[in-house]
């Protein structure tokens, strides 16, 4: 667990080495009850650039889950601080055209913390098609047509909370922004990779595709 609470005061860097200043960092709602480690993971590979550890923190009855992710870039001879500025500018942009990513605690030597999101969409998909999550994937489809990204498998990795789709990946799979000189369609895959699901967008004639991807 000292590891942990080692790399919680590394990223967060407290203004004072007290629970009280990381529960507020981390937004829980009461920080005057004192600071616990509800369940700790160990690293493992999150993908082809990550590590990636999951935990949870308790403070009273509130308990909340995270991810801290460590930068492993494919070519070890790029420095990590460059691979995640394209990382968070890629966030940004996303986010700033209407995306839902998972919220930033903290950032330090390559390593940060973010909320968890607990569910693959696919998964999610299966269970429940809600409004919100047509409404994101349509949100996110049309940001990466728009600023033209080179996305390889967009919506594979995909997670959701059980209400909204979130945007967890924002490495070279996903592409840098206005690298195609003609706007990629993104309509088609996501069409496709929502039939696996046996879900037809068409049955939803309350939300369309169109008019976001003729807005140029």
């Amino acid at each position: 667990m000292a590891d942990l609470y080692d790399d919680l005061y590394r990223i967060l860097k407290p203004r004072r080495t007290q629970a009280e200043d990381i529960l507020q960092r981390l937004g829980f709602e009461s920080t005057a009850c004192g600071l616990s480690i509800h369940s700790e993971g160990e690293w493992i590979r999150g993908g082809a650039e990550t590590f990636v550890r999951m935990f949870a923190l308790k403070a009273g009855e509130e308990i909340r889950q995270f991810i801290m992710k460590a930068c492993t870039p494919f070519s070890p001879a790029l420095p990590i601080d460059k691979v995640l500025t394209k990382w968070f500018s890629r966030r940004e942009l996303l986010s700033s055209s209407g995306c839902v990513v998972p919220h930033v605690y903290g950032i330090g030597d390559g390593v940060w913390i973010e909320d968890f999101i607990p569910h693959r969409l696919g998964d999610v998909i299966e269970q429940l098609w809600a409004p919100g999550l047509r409404e994101d994937l349509a949100t996110f489809a049309d940001a990466l047509q728009r600023h033209r990204f080179d996305a390889i498998s967009p919506f594979s990795d995909l997670r959701s909370d059980g209400r909204r789709a979130v945007i967890i990946d924002f490495g070279e799979d996903l592409g840098d922004p206005n690298c195609l000189a003609v706007a990629p369609d993104y309509k088609t895959p996501l069409i496709n990779w929502l039939r696996r699901f046996r879900v037809d967008w068409d049955s939803f004639p309350a939300i369309s595709l169109d008019p976001l991807f003729d807005r140029g």
